[in-house]
């Protein structure tokens, strides 16, 4: 076996988590010089070549090598690996479904399982007795998914707890699917019998079970399903109090975010548990950063915090507090030092001085660890960098600046819709049949040239495989019902807006998320208004930090973007918030977020309109459109305009042409491909009707093409009949990513369309 090729795959393992830790270059480069006689500037020069590389392909040269080792080598090769791998205490759950696939290959277990090694304090909380009640706070980076992951397993094969009889709840999806995923890759415990999911799903899915409604009324308002939950137990309800205590132990994640009525529902469930039935309890109170703030800042009225209602005669209270995330130790002094506890002194009730002064050192210690760091943001962009924001309104304005130099970057915000892979669209629009095979899929994955994405087809295919499995098939009437359902598997969707491994994000939508590289861009001199809570400012700015492994960079907003005040938004309903603004002609203008879920009209992409309205047969429009959604690699700037009828409908269009509409005035735009959705139009005019007296604007700019999603609609949607084939017959079809911070005017000045920049 070169020696070369197992150097690569070494290395490989390290970087798969995007951190190649000291103690691992160390260790590599003893393996160089003293096994392989190879110099250790060796490992160096591998690293810069393959540093680059996205998941799969780091994945692939790992296993390749894994395939070719002879029988003669793997002991040796497998104690490397293991070794390696155990440097930096905890696996990540890429290197350990490595470690799980080289076991399989070779047949080998005679190291231990491929999961974390606790130490003693996360071991104290795993081994815990069932009956325990325990209160664990852990700063990020301390391995405490990792923790509860190992304390289902334990729970269940130590204390003999049947899987069904353990409720793990948490905030949000996303964390979820990591515990899940944890328990399935790290043990041989089935996870799916467990009761894992958010409050807000488990609340569905009890309710549902009672069948007392249609399934469709407890999709529409998550809010009333709690509510309805919540009288069904304080009533005391036989049967719900009877499913609540055949529980044996509940784990809750994420403690710090459930508020409001959801805090309410655990206290009502906690309180009616058996009395020998445990209660662990994960959280952070320094990231708890929904209590009374939404992603853009505007306050609503406090909500009791169900951190606040643990008793502390019942709880007991257990820390976790080394931190894995980063071996720098300049990042964890830091990380520690911005933990401490807020000044609530006489002089400072409201914690500002203690935000200010923070912020400030904050940008002077930042500036001193990021040297090599590209102060230009454009410039910057580099291997899966991660860029956060306070608001929407900044991050729109700088991914408007990336988007402008074609640089293709993804967002993570939310109000975002669910973005399943595009290339189940293109797979699937066309397949007629109810099943396909393993070799049909790859086959119609190769033969599809313009399919971008960063899976390999085996790798779609084990996904998909995982979601509808048919034998040894994947049943496509399966995968369609299960897409369509409004809650689509996250392993079948993008993580972020966009595929591209270089995101722009607010802090709310990344907390639990982690890079390499962290840029923050907050404003360094401008306070924020008198009602700001300053506290919580704190703690976003403590969670903001804190998502980095190795580099972190601290940005002025106003500087190094442009961006000089704070947006408004039209009520406290829209999401669509938005800064009013005066043109050079002294005409009212508007800046909008755009790309909201629901922004689409999803059907319109591909139905069959009742007249031909753009010059050309419609299902022609249809075809290119979703043969040019399928291409995009790199921001496409996109038009949208309406006639000025009674009722006002935008279209998307691209390409640019400048032609005068003697009857507007104005320019017009080329190649139609759908149109906004009526979500888009009315919360658009409900602004020019309040801000600029009912003049509706004709042409938006300012708004971007990034990237495409799938859509998918079940075989009883009643929109079926007025879709083109062959969308119509398999219910698979495209939609473009747009995002912008856009430009909405509302007066039309002679024969052009002033800017008002």
């Amino acid at each position: 076996m070169s020696d070369i090729k197992a150097i690569e795959a070494m290395i490989c393992l390290c970087i798969i988590d995007d951190t190649f830790h000291e103690n691992e270059k160390a260790y590599l480069a003893d393996i160089c010089e003293e096994e392989f006689e190879l110099p250790k500037s060796f490992i160096e020069e591998k690293h810069q070549t393959l540093k680059e590389k996205n998941i799969s392909e780091l994945a692939g040269i790992f296993n390749q090598f894994v395939k070719n080792v002879k029988k003669n080598e793997r002991e040796y090769y497998y104690k490397i690996f293991f070794d390696l791998a155990k440097i930096d205490t905890f696996l990540h759950p890429e290197e350990i479904k490595l470690l799980i696939n080289l076991e399989k290959i070779w047949d080998l277990k005679i190291a231990a399982s491929p999961v974390i090694i606790p130490s003693n304090e996360q071991k104290e909380i795993i081994e815990s007795d069932s009956r325990s009640k325990l209160k664990v706070t852990s700063p990020p980076g301390c391995g405490k998914t990792a923790v509860a992951a190992q304390r289902c397993v334990f729970l269940v094969k130590q204390h003999q707890i049947n899987p069904s009889n353990l409720l793990v709840l948490s905030f949000s999806r996303a964390a979820i699917k990591e515990l899940r995923d944890r328990i399935e890759i790290a043990s041989d415990v089935d996870s799916f019998p467990i009761k894992l999911s958010t409050i807000d799903q488990h609340t569905f899915k009890f309710l549902r079970g009672w069948g007392q409604e249609e399934v469709k009324d407890y999709l529409k308002d998550y809010e009333k399903n709690i509510e309805a939950f919540n009288d069904l137990i304080e009533k005391k309800n036989e049967d719900v109090i009877a499913d609540i205590k055949n529980f044996k132990h509940v784990i809750i994640d994420e403690a710090q975010d459930i508020t409001g009525i959801r805090s309410t529902l655990l206290q009502n469930i906690i309180k009616n548990l058996d009395k020998d039935c445990g209660v662990t309890i994960f959280s952070d109170p320094m990231q708890a950063i929904y209590n009374f703030t939404l992603e853009e800042g505007y306050q609503n009225e406090k909500q009791e915090n169900f951190l606040d209602t643990l008793s502390n005669k019942i709880f007991s209270e257990k820390q976790l507090s080394k931190i894995y995330r980063t071996d720098s130790k300049q990042l964890s002094d830091m990380f520690m030092k911005y933990r401490l506890n807020f000044i609530e002194a006489d002089d400072d009730p409201d914690g500002k001085l203690d935000y200010l002064e923070k912020k400030k050192t904050l940008f002077k210690e930042a500036k001193e660890k990021s040297n090599g760091m590209d102060d230009d943001l454009a410039k910057s962009i580099g291997h899966k960098h991660l860029f956060l924001f306070r608001k929407k309104s900044e991050m729109l304005k700088a991914a408007e600046k990336a988007f402008e130099k074609k640089k293709n970057v993804s967002l993570r915000f939310g109000g975002s819709p669910d973005c399943i892979y595009p290339w189940i669209a293109r797979i699937f629009h066309d397949h007629m049949e109810p099943s396909i095979s393993r070799k049909s899929f790859i086959d119609k994955w190769r033969n599809k040239l313009n399919i971008v994405s960063n899976l390999q087809a085996e790798e779609a295919w084990e996904k998909i495989f995982k979601e509808a499995p048919m034998n040894v098939d994947v049943s496509v009437e399966m995968l369609r019902e299960k897409l369509s359902s409004g809650r689509p598997s996250l392993d079948l969707c993008m993580k972020d807006y966009g595929e591209s491994s270089n995101v722009l994000g607010t802090i709310h939508a990344s907390k639990g998320r982690e890079a390499e590289t962290v840029f923050y861009y907050t404003f360094k001199d401008k306070e924020p208004s008198q009602n700001t809570d300053f506290h919580e400012e704190t703690r976003v700015m403590y969670v903001a930090m804190t998502r980095c492994r190795n580099k972190f960079g601290v940005r002025d907003l106003e500087e190094e973007i442009g961006f000089k005040d704070w947006a408004k938004r039209l009520n406290n309903k829209s999401n669509r918030i938005y800064a009013k603004r005066t043109s050079r002609a002294g005409n009212p203008y508007f800046l909008v977020q755009v790309g909201l879920k629901d922004d689409i009209d999803e059907i319109r992409l591909v139905a069959r309109p009742a007249e031909d309205e753009f010059g050309f047969e419609e299902k022609e429009r249809v075809d290119k459109s979703q043969n040019f959604f399928s291409s995009i690699i790199s921001p496409v700037e996109v038009g949208m305009n309406h006639a000025l009828t009674q009722n006002i409908n935008y279209s998307m269009m691209f390409g640019k042409k400048k032609i005068t509409d003697k009857k507007y005035n104005t320019f017009v735009l080329s190649d139609t491909y759908g149109y906004m959705g009526k979500n888009f139009t009315i919360e658009l005019q409900g602004i020019i009707n309040k801000e600029a007296q009912g003049r509706t604007t004709k042409l938006i700019d300012n708004v971007y093409l990034i990237g495409s999603r799938t859509c998918v609609v079940g075989k009883n949607h009643m929109r079926l009949p007025s879709i083109h084939d062959p969308y119509g017959k398999t219910g698979f079809w495209l939609a473009p990513l747009i995002a912008g911070w856009a430009s909405v005017r509302t007066k039309m000045k002679g024969s052009r369309y002033r800017r008002g920049r």
